[in-house]
């Protein structure tokens, strides 16, 4: 086994993890307690399986394994604060229209 000269290194990933987990924690609180009426502006393709859609208010909305979304850039999002379901509204011939409604687990 080697003798590190700066063992306090190896907690660097450790720390990363954990800022990640409690950002992500801070984001769904926003959202969460926020009653939302908002577009997707733009979307992250972030780690192997996650996807961050930006909502112009500042707040995301993270697709995952779990909670696999099919929303896209421009879709309308609307949401009662202190709820986890949220509808999703898709322009078709020039008018946004209900198309689903999610829940976030």
């Amino acid at each position: 086994m080697k003798n590190y000269k700066k063992p306090w290194l190896l907690l660097v990933p450790f720390l990363l993890i954990l800022g990640f987990y409690f950002w992500g924690k801070m984001n769904f609180t926003k959202f969460y307690k926020k009653q939302i009426n908002s577009k997707i502006v733009k979307r992250k393709d972030w780690a192997v399986q996650t996807v961050y859609f930006h909502l112009e208010n500042k707040i995301f909305i993270d697709s995952n394994s779990i909670d696999n979304f099919d929303l896209k850039i421009g879709d309308s999002i609307f949401k009662k604060e202190n709820t986890k379901n949220f509808n999703v509204y898709r322009k078709k011939n020039g008018k946004y229209k209900f198309y689903k409604n999610y829940t976030i687990q």
